[in-house]
């Protein structure tokens, strides 16, 4: 038997693209892959706590007639929260063989001393 009885009925799908976080002691490294995505055509967006990724992964040829589809096509958006807050003047992003990978700098941890007088 190819299939057994335990194996799940439906598949969950994953979200697209998938994205690995890495924190370093001075950033956050975000890893996309996206073969087969113009990096011209993506849009990145990146607040403080939020980092946003949205584009279009290839094109569907028309004329064919398909009996199996399972490449992913078309658009595609995720919006992820980040688990610190980061800097996002500071942001670069490198596309480099279908990986995006994109480095912001962490917020430092300011802390204030607070005076306290007498009334």
């Amino acid at each position: 038997m190819l299939i057994s009885k335990d194996f799940p009925v439906r598949f969950q799908e994953r979200p697209y693209p998938p994205v690995d976080i890495i924190e370093t002691d001075s950033s956050i490294i975000l890893v996309c892959d996206l073969p087969g995505v113009d990096p011209e055509g993506l849009i990145l967006k990146i607040s403080r706590t939020q980092f946003f990724i949205c584009g279009v992964k290839g094109d569907t040829p028309s004329g064919r007639r398909y009996i199996c589809m399972e490449r992913r096509r078309g658009g595609f958006f995720r919006l992820l929260s980040l688990p610190l807050p980061v800097d996002p003047e500071g942001a670069e992003a490198v596309y480099s063989e279908g990986v995006l990978r994109i480095r912001v700098p962490k917020v430092k941890d300011r802390v204030y001393k607070i005076k306290v007088e007498r009334e």
